[in-house]
């Protein structure tokens, strides 16, 4: 009875354990709970299969607020994804406020690349190729890494020779002006993870902040239809990029609220699917041996996704020229069977095929 009793009692603890789940992995090998800074652990997934020489780096870093969560946020889709075009994929987990108010997570986030430099030849990496990609505060924290160079004040710790600089970035609706209310941080918020509600403190945390000319590219994702971290923050970061001289694109996902949460019937356009490839395609475009600016081909890249009702109504910093030949971008299926050998950015979306006036184009042309 005592055992019987002391197993149920072990399984209705088991049963409530808080352990984060392992996010699945079939593609190849996962090193689970990498430690490498701050009593801070890292998942590391290497794809299986024939390599000519060491393999890029695709570095997670999750949502939360930077009060919670953990790398187990790291969705499949982009997993997958990456590792079937070869590369290798860290997700990170950072320490959170308010037990360590920022910027600790932003010295994280930059100590775990100097990780996977000083780890690449252990694992078969290539240290010159690193690259970030995040959701939320992730993108913001990535983008801040970014942004801020190879050495900065928050590169503090351990592998202190080894450079925090990467090559692009993914920022998927994260905060990029905290200066706003816009930027999704209420004021509780911002107490937990600043400690005071000072300027200059979140000024400091705001990758508007930091554009300068030659910054690393940087791929923006964001909802039409989010609530939280509002449409504006991406578009003022986008602008300031634009405005810098550097390279960014600017992907507005139709239907989508926070966390690619479907917002209304129809399903987000493009899809999470998409997107996945859309940041794939973003990173292969700044591997070394491609010419930084254009994917393959030569054709321009693609800066958004508008639909028609949305053209009538473009954002205020992005210009319209009719008649201009880059950046024509269609939304929607291809209206005629014989243009199939244009190039498709997408699957639904062929780009500068036809003049931008042709009845069934929905062109976005941004200046």
């Amino acid at each position: 009875m005592l055992v019987l009793a002391g197993l149920l009692v072990a399984g209705l603890m088991a049963g409530c354990s808080t352990a984060p789940p392992n996010v699945p992995f079939t593609l190849g090998t996962a090193h689970r709970n990498l430690a490498y800074c701050n009593s801070q652990s890292l998942d590391l997934y290497i794809p299986r299969g024939a390599v000519t020489g060491p393999l890029p780096i695709a570095m997670y870093v999750h949502r939360g607020g930077m009060t919670a969560d953990d790398k187990s946020d790291l969705s499949p889709v982009f997993l997958d994804a990456l590792a079937s075009a070869g590369y290798a994929v860290a997700s990170v987990n950072y320490r959170l406020a308010p037990g360590s108010r920022f910027p600790a997570q932003i010295e994280d986030v930059k100590c775990a690349i100097r990780y996977l430099r000083a780890k690449a030849p252990k694992y078969g990496l290539n240290a010159s190729e690193i690259f970030a990609f995040g959701t939320s505060v992730g993108g913001q924290l990535v983008t801040l890494a970014a942004l801020t160079g190879p050495r900065s004040p928050w590169d503090a710790g351990p592998y202190a020779t080894e450079p925090s600089n990467l090559r692009a970035v993914a920022d998927m609706f994260g905060p990029a002006n905290l200066t706003e209310r816009a930027s999704g941080f209420s004021p509780s918020g911002i107490q937990q993870v600043f400690g005071s509600g000072a300027r200059r403190d979140l000024i400091l945390a705001s990758p508007t902040h930091f554009v300068a000319a030659n910054s690393p590219p940087i791929l923006i994702v964001q909802g039409v239809n989010e609530t939280k971290v509002l449409e504006s923050q991406s578009i003022e970061l986008y602008k300031d990029l634009k405005a810098a001289g550097d390279q960014t694109q600017l992907v507005l996902v139709r239907n989508m609220g926070h966390m690619f949460v479907q917002a209304g019937s129809k399903p987000i356009n493009p899809s999470l699917r998409q997107i996945a490839h859309d940041v794939v395609s973003f990173f292969g475009e700044y591997r070394h041996g491609v010419r930084s600016g254009d994917p393959p081909g030569g054709w321009p890249a693609l800066d958004l996704h508008r639909d028609g009702a949305d053209l009538q109504r473009p954002p205020a910093q992005m210009t319209l020229v009719p008649g201009k030949p880059s950046r024509l971008v269609q939304i929607g299926p291809h209206p005629r069977a014989d243009l199939a050998p244009c190039v498709r950015l997408h699957p639904t979306v062929a780009a500068r095929c036809l003049p931008w006036w042709l009845p069934g184009w929905l062109p976005t042309m941004i200046n």
